[in-house]
């Protein structure tokens, strides 16, 4: 199993793999375990690309679409997204629709 698949199984029911209420926090280091785990067994090419890019991607994406100019370009996503989300709802929702982008968007 890849991240992307991994991502799309835990869309489906949230609150079994990050807890309820539903915590952004939780769902970065669950996502970032099951990559440290997955990149040093299987090297799947859809989790390097995701581990080496999808920060960066989140960074722009915000910017542009929302006009913004992130001092901190060093950050992760999960810095990026919190950013502009007002609650954790919020940020998990924009999590999944940006990683859905971000899969599109590579045709992966």
């Amino acid at each position: 199993m890849n991240v992307k698949q991994f991502i799309q199984i835990i869309k489906k029911r949230p609150q079994m793999y990050i807890g309820d209420p539903l915590n952004m926090d939780y769902l970065y280091h669950y996502i970032g375990g099951f990559m440290t785990c997955n990149i040093l067994n299987s090297k799947d090419e859809v989790d390097i690309l995701f581990s080496k890019c999808f920060h960066g991607w989140v960074r722009q994406y915000l910017e542009k679409e929302y006009e913004l100019n992130f001092e901190n370009k060093a950050g992760n996503y999960l810095f990026y997204i919190k950013s502009i989300c007002t609650d954790d709802k919020q940020c998990i929702e924009m999590f999944f629709s940006l990683a859905e982008a971000f899969f599109e968007e590579q045709k992966i």
